[in-house]
């Protein structure tokens, strides 16, 4: 028995979307893989796995 799925569409700016793709690109991960991973870790932990802050870091 397959699970439906749904279809999300979100907007994201040209430079973000390049750089993304580069990095899932690098760990073998496409977008939608990605999204789904981030979306089951919400669900799991009922937290958005990120941290959010004021303060920029340097990369």
């Amino acid at each position: 028995m397959s699970k439906q799925t749904e279809v999300i569409t979100f907007e994201l700016d040209e430079e973000a979307e390049r750089e993304v793709k580069e990095v899932l690109d690098e760990l073998g991960m496409d977008m939608d893989t990605a999204i789904n991973l981030l979306f089951k870790e919400i669900i799991r932990t009922r937290t958005m796995p990120v941290e959010i802050s004021a303060l920029k870091e340097e990369r």
